[in-house]
């Protein structure tokens, strides 16, 4: 009977270490997100067939903080910035950045951002 609950008891511990796991990552995501959105900040609505992971993934290589917030139904980026030089460096990355992960392009396009 006892060997019988050491398993039961592994397995219970594991579900407990994930869920503190997936709290602690959740929490973490929460506050960068936070963090994001209360600094000076530009806003892109991201187009229909862009995949917003792959603007996110463009704008963290290029140095910058940013976090996919929700406008309606729309996906939109909040990217911090550090003056108006940052708005023609930012728009540069998302004009350049691929439409999905695997390195498609949706083609040269006007980059305007929510406050323009």
């Amino acid at each position: 009977m006892g060997a019988a609950l050491v398993p039961l008891v592994i397995v219970l511990a594991v579900l407990v270490l994930v869920g503190v796991g997936v709290v602690a990552f959740s929490r973490r995501q929460a506050q960068e997100r936070r963090e994001v959105l209360e600094s000076d900040t530009v806003s892109f609505r991201v187009p229909e067939g862009q995949d917003p992971a792959a603007l996110l993934a463009a704008l963290h290589a290029a140095g910058y903080d940013a976090a996919l917030a929700r406008a309606a139904t729309d996906p939109v980026l909040a990217v911090t910035t550090e003056g108006p030089a940052d708005r023609e460096a930012i728009r540069s990355v998302i004009a350049t950045a691929p439409t999905n992960p695997e390195g498609d392009h949706l083609g040269t396009r006007e980059i305007r951002f929510l406050d323009e």
